[in-house]
């Protein structure tokens, strides 16, 4: 069998993360984009890595009762999403069905003891736009999957209808003005008072004036590093209020883009840390404070850990007006660990970014010996890791809570508590 631009037909035998249905073909596996469990399809192989193959549905035979027609007319060009083609429910069985292929793979056996889910659309507040010349033109939208290749944005469905409004705002005057971004970010706030634009672009920054009452934006922020931006027009964050507090964060900072399910994950973290009795919590990856603030505004002990310094002056300044007090370290948290941050009986909070915890990290937190680890994480495949690494270090999970975060894609947050055995 040659491989470039071969298609095979076969049945789906089940799905496996990163939002493919797995096939056989002649005794090696497909991962197949666009498919569902039992499905038959014939599938267009376009690449192979370290043996397996990939491709794509181009004709289904054999339907599943959760396939529908997808709701976004530039599904299955766009990157973003992974499952415009299948019902919330069926969502919700293939997701369910890669974690436990993960844990399995991980030799953890738990159980999944809550599904979070809110609205299917118009539920993120960060959308993040590139931009291409092409001849005297310019396009802004978002890339097809695998290529640079753009597709238009103003149609998106996770977006609020005003933030819709605004990026074909955005991409008209783009198109118009000749200018090239690269890649540009906006950032609503929960409510939809008030969108950042974050741009790289020179001739977007010298206007931006023009650029904010143009478009009605609070504040355009020239990004010109990697981690360093300058407030051009307006405003250079925008708040979030969680329960009785309210948090800044700015354009450069991480904040969960869910609106509808970020509050019931501060509720649950805070739930957990409590149960886990009286005593200090360290709250590593805190960010802007999601969980700190209010931990602190409960009048627990907090140390809250975070590197970035966008977030760090975000965590400082929520603090200072939500009037609680919290010891507060701008440090990557191995540095912090290895100064010797006390965590002996503590209850420990980590949400590291999608990498997880690196092996130093968890072997320090281990080694420091809370009595409770409250794992938040955006990747269950480094979730599923980790968990075996703390069970090595004596640590045991009772179950694992998901929040659907990011509908229509294969990514989840989950929650998992460990206790100190």
């Amino acid at each position: 069998m040659t491989e470039a631009a071969q298609s095979v037909r076969g049945t789906v035998l089940r799905s496996v993360n990163g939002g493919y249905g797995l096939m056989k073909v002649d005794g090696r596996t497909l991962f197949v984009r666009g498919a569902l469990p039992g499905e038959e399809v014939v599938a267009n192989i376009r690449s192979r890595r370290k043996g397996v193959l990939f491709g794509d549905v181009s004709e289904v035979i054999l339907k599943a009762p959760g396939r529908r027609v997808a709701p976004c007319k530039v599904a299955f060009r766009c990157g973003g999403c992974h499952f415009q083609h299948a019902t919330p429910e069926a969502q919700r069985e293939a997701k369910t069905e890669a974690l436990r292929e993960l844990l399995d793979r991980a030799h953890i056996d738990l159980p999944i003891t809550a599904w979070h889910a809110g609205p299917e659309t118009r539920w993120r507040c960060r959308i993040e736009l590139h931009g291409l010349r092409e001849g005297q033109a310019s396009r802004l939208g978002f890339f097809e999957e695998r290529s640079h290749r753009l597709v238009p944005a103003d149609s998106c469905l996770q977006v609020s209808e005003a933030l819709r409004e605004l990026v074909a705002a955005l991409s008209a005057l783009f198109e118009t003005e000749g200018l090239a971004p690269g890649s540009c970010e906006v950032i609503e706030s929960f409510d939809g008072s008030s969108r950042v634009l974050l741009t790289p672009d020179e001739v977007a920054a010298k206007r931006a004036s023009e650029v904010r009452e143009s478009l009605r934006l609070s504040g355009v922020v020239w990004r010109h590093e990697r981690f360093e931006a300058t407030v051009l027009s307006g405003e250079s964050s925008v708040e979030n209020t969680i329960g009785d507090i309210t948090l800044r964060h700015h354009a450069l900072s991480f904040f969960q883009a869910n609106r509808h399910l970020t509050p019931i994950l501060v509720e649950r973290v805070l739930a957990e840390v409590h149960e886990g009795g009286p005593g200090s919590v360290a709250d590593l990856f805190s960010g802007v404070g999601l969980f700190s603030i209010p931990l602190a505004r409960a009048g627990r002990e907090v140390i809250a850990v975070e590197w970035s310094p966008s977030a760090f002056l975000d965590l400082q300044f929520n603090a200072t007006r939500a009037r609680v007090a919290l010891e507060a370290h701008n440090l990557a948290v191995g540095t912090a660990l290895a100064g010797g941050l006390p965590l002996e009986d503590a209850i420990a909070i980590v949400d590291p970014p999608r990498r997880g915890l690196d092996p130093m990290e968890l072997d320090a937190i281990a080694g420091g010996r809370p009595r409770r680890v409250v794992y938040v994480s955006c990747d269950p495949a480094t979730l599923a890791r980790d968990l075996s690494r703390f069970s090595e270090r004596g640590y045991k999970a009772r179950g694992i809570e998901v929040f659907d975060m990011f509908p229509a894609t294969f990514h989840l947050e989950t929650l998992a508590v460990l206790e100190r055995q």
